[in-house]
């Protein structure tokens, strides 16, 4: 938790370690929004609307999906569920991001929720929520979807 207002602290290096902190936090807070809004808004819903071919690069093995209850791990399963799975068109309504620290106070993952309508098959409309977390890959220091929540909460009408 960081704190934004100042300290009465009079020492002048706990306010530097403070200020440097703050300063921390905040790039934190910017490379998790702009990770988010990128992976949101150009990668995921488009691969998965448009051209799922794309999708599955942004899995491990490791990965897991959890769909409508349904779990699946390894990237065999999860390309498995994306090629039944009937073709869809998101509206995404809105969406969040959370960075998480690791043990070394380094963000580590990113947890993205969003929210919004999906239609199945030109057919059926639901409204959806999602959980996706990104983690970074600890040897290469890129992101990928380490965990995948999708659930259909309801049917529009």
């Amino acid at each position: 938790m960081f704190n934004i207002t100042s300290t009465t602290s009079t020492n002048g290096k706990d306010k530097d370690k403070e200020e440097a902190n703050f300063k921390k936090q905040m790039d934190n807070v910017y490379l998790t929004s702009q990770t988010a809004e990128a992976f949101v808004k150009d990668n995921y819903y488009n691969f998965l609307d448009n051209d799922r071919s794309k999708l599955l690069r942004l899995y491990k093995e490791n990965s897991m999906v959890l769909w409508n209850g349904t779990e699946l791990r390894g990237l065999e399963k999860i390309e498995g569920l994306y090629r039944e799975l009937p073709p869809t068109v998101h509206k995404v309504e809105c969406y969040d991001a959370q960075y998480i620290l690791g043990t070394n106070q380094q963000v580590t993952s990113m947890m993205i929720t969003v929210s919004g309508k999906v239609t199945l098959a030109g057919q059926v409309t639901h409204q959806f929520q999602q959980t996706l977390v990104l983690t970074k890959d600890p040897v290469n220091q890129n992101f990928y979807l380490g965990n995948d929540c999708m659930r259909l909460t309801s049917t529009c009408t």
